[in-house]
């Protein structure tokens, strides 16, 4: 299992995190200027926060409503651009819902602020 994880790029399930923090207040913390950023910020609080490996749209949708932030048209166009970067990688489907997991690279450049926007606006 673990060598699988490793050479799949799926990162080992973490451990739930102590700090205790919502969605919105994450979002404002990293300071997200746009979509992309968001998709890949709440892709990271499902999985350092919530212990959640795998997401749906419906989660994301939820996660903009909860964080009060206008959703964007083209989500999926958005996860996709995610996945291109090697951000997010598709995790099957669930309940007949295509589901999605935050990468190891996707980690790092969340964790390192390494995030660029290719030009996308809000």
């Amino acid at each position: 299992e673990f060598l699988h994880r490793l050479r799949s790029g799926i990162p080992q399930q973490s451990q739930p995190t102590t700090r205790n923090i919502s969605l919105q207040e994450f979002l404002n913390e990293k300071k997200s200027k746009t979509h992309t950023q968001n998709i890949l910020y709440m892709a990271y609080y499902f999985f350092k926060f919530l212990n959640k490996e795998t997401f749906s749209r419906s989660d994301i949708d939820n996660s903009y409503s909860e964080s009060k932030i206008p959703k964007p048209a083209n989500i999926n166009d958005l996860i996709n651009s995610c996945i291109r970067r090697g951000f997010l990688r598709e995790a099957g489907n669930v309940e007949g819902r295509k589901t999605w997991g935050i990468t190891l690279s996707g980690q790092k450049a969340v964790e390192g602020g390494s995030l660029e926007t290719e030009g996308e606006t809000t």
